[in-house]
């Protein structure tokens, strides 16, 4: 069963939603459940409250992406950015700070921002906040945070626990802070703000990994033509995408993922590239092309069981330093207590692709964070061919579990596909760190599935 191919065609087009998420039998029950929460019986129904009832439609769309976010989120990447908004102030010759929140999500992400400000020694009124997302109920949510006590996923770190009022596991922010922030819903592909021409920081994390590429690239424009040219562009782990930041450069601690314009780039080379021009990918892979006995994975290119994994462990660091374990900050994973994986790989090393694929959409139809579901089933799509869908899932996975060492080494091996090799040798360090294994460390099998 798969979902009506006009209710997928709305969300591309309506919201530059990426739909992988809703095909196969995962999507259906989506779907289905969303059905029944507005008492609608049959998808044509269902489109047709689609097309006249934007709350439905929002509420669909935010179930397609992964809305979660916490105060703080990327912690090595909030203490990174106070150190340059302090050097920044440091450095004089600007009597104020600006910080884009796109998307603000439901409000935490705009307040960490403000607070990095305020601890980097930015006197409160100097700072200017704008937050903008295309969900009203994420904006109507953000706009009560200031009041109503948001629950805390990590503790607060020290340095900005003066600047909320703390109740057990639910903190309210400082009200100077909370009214340097203004909230906007409106669509990040064609947003103008209309009262700050460019940003110091523009935070854009966790966005791009669910938008179709045109839409990246749209928003991507209004990220540039925002950001100031010697600011800072704030992403997610997922977000990296070799086309759209070409003229951008990675800077500060290796888990701040802030980039800077590279030196001498025009801003504008984030536009779609010319017909023929050489992109991202220099050869978009279709299905592959070789016979099904060749396709076959084997046992080596499935995803092992957990307990046959080696433990990840914290990233090596010199002592004094205060970046956390990156695994720390990401979403909650499901754990892999999935009764069928057994089943999936079986079937997947017999060659039985369809049936391992099933079994994996229907288990995260109920989970759908569980990683062992997520790596099978990117395991599945890069068995057949189909390269740029098998990237994406590798790119939820590391998501979900930024030291996820075989998610970062599948990612590695096709950004040499690619032709990138600088993003590959940063996600072999990645996987190395995550893993704790020496330099030579042996990744031929993933490799060899990609070859």
């Amino acid at each position: 069963m798969t979902v009506d191919p006009r209710l997928l065609s709305l969300l591309r087009e309506r919201a530059g939603l990426r739909t992988a998420a809703l095909e196969g039998e995962s999507g259906v029950a989506l779907v289905r459940r969303r059905m029944q929460a507005v008492g609608v019986a049959s998808e044509t129904e269902y489109l047709d409250r689609l097309n006249c009832d934007p709350a439905e439609f929002e509420a669909l769309a935010a179930a397609v992406a992964v809305p979660e976010t916490w105060l703080f989120r990327y912690r090595s990447s909030c203490e990174w950015l106070v150190e340059w908004l302090r050097e920044r102030r440091r450095s004089g010759g600007r009597d104020r700070v600006r910080l884009l929140s796109a998307p603000c999500a439901t409000g935490q992400e705009p307040i960490s921002l403000a607070v990095c400000a305020a601890v980097a020694g930015w006197p409160v009124e100097t700072i200017d906040v704008e937050a903008v997302d295309a969900s009203g109920v994420a904006v109507a949510i953000a706009r009560e945070s200031g009041t109503i006590p948001m629950p805390l996923r990590d503790p607060l770190p020290a340095w900005a626990e003066p600047w909320f009022r703390q109740a057990e596991d639910r903190v309210v922010p400082d009200e100077r802070i909370f009214d340097r922030i203004r909230f906007e819903r409106a669509d990040l592909r064609v947003w103008t703000s209309k009262r700050i021409d460019r940003f110091d920081v523009v935070a854009c994390r966790n966005l791009l990994i669910y938008l179709e590429s045109e839409a990246r690239r749209q928003v991507m424009r209004t990220c540039e033509r925002r950001l100031a040219e010697d600011g800072v562009l704030l992403l997610g782990h997922a977000d990296h995408d070799q086309e759209l930041f070409e003229g951008f450069e990675p800077v500060g601690v290796s888990q701040s993922f802030a980039h800077r314009r590279r030196m001498g780039r025009i801003a504008s080379r984030v536009a779609a590239p010319p017909s023929g021009a050489r992109g991202g990918r220099s050869n978009p892979v279709g299905k592959d092309r070789r016979s099904p006995s060749e396709r076959r994975p084997t046992a080596a290119f499935m995803p092992q069981k957990p307990s046959d994994r080696r433990e990840t462990t914290n990233e090596r660091r010199d002592p004094g330093t205060v970046e956390r374990d990156p695994t720390s900050a990401s979403p909650p994973a499901t754990p892999s207590i999935w009764s069928d994986a057994d089943q999936a790989r079986s079937l997947a090393d017999a060659g039985r692709l369809d049936e391992a694929e099933r079994l994996c959409r229907n288990r995260l139809a109920d989970a759908p964070s569980d990683t062992a579901a997520i790596e099978l089933i990117g395991c599945l799509l890069l068995a057949g061919g189909d390269v740029a869908e098998a990237a994406e899932w590798f790119r939820r996975l590391v998501y979900l579990v930024p030291g996820h060492v075989e998610g970062l080494l599948h990612l590695a091996s096709l950004a040499e596909r690619d032709g990138d090799a600088e993003q590959a040798a940063r996600l072999r360090l990645r996987a190395r760190r995550a893993s704790d294994a020496p330099e030579d460390r042996d990744t031929a099998s993933v490799e060899g599935a990609s070859a």
